[in-house]
């Protein structure tokens, strides 16, 4: 088993698989520069009756462009632990593995300067090492597919 790629970039390309954007409760939509078929089906998923970003709380469509974008709560941001953090950022890599995408962009929220580096190197660690099985002693799995790439980008 390979681990993805990881880059952290900017601006997330219009040729990825599947886009998963992480949204806190209460906070504003993250603008996360995307390409205008997942951009528009991200406005979308966050006028969904219901919607509020509560922890869990996760929303699916198909932009235009055929790539998956996800929409995932994490509460509210101010009381959000680190590995709270952490675990959905390796939830979002898994479900995009079994979806069978290849290349993935995550839009993080904005959490504020303080630590931001730190936290921002153990979320790149966490996004590269989410595929990873310990695999020596079991029988090969009928599964198929695996991330490649990841492509973070700060809200």
């Amino acid at each position: 088993m390979s681990l993805p790629r990881l880059r952290v970039v900017d601006r997330l390309p219009a040729h990825l698989d599947r886009v998963a954007v992480l949204c806190g409760a209460g906070a504003a939509m993250p603008d996360p520069a995307l390409a205008e078929g997942p951009a528009a089906t991200l406005r979308e998923l966050a006028r969904t009756r219901g919607w509020a970003g509560r922890l869990g709380q996760r929303l699916e469509s198909l932009s235009p462009g055929g790539a998956a974008v996800e929409l995932a709560g994490l509460g509210p941001l101010a009381e959000l632990p680190d590995a709270k953090l952490r675990a959905e950022l390796a939830a979002a890599v898994a479900r995009a593995g079994r979806s069978g995408a290849r290349r993935l962009g995550i839009v993080l929220p904005s959490l504020g300067a303080a630590g931001a580096e730190a936290l921002a190197e153990r979320l790149a660690r966490t996004a590269a090492l989410a595929p990873y099985r310990f695999e020596r002693f079991r029988r090969p799995s009928a599964e198929t597919g695996g991330v490649e790439e990841v492509l973070l980008a700060a809200a």
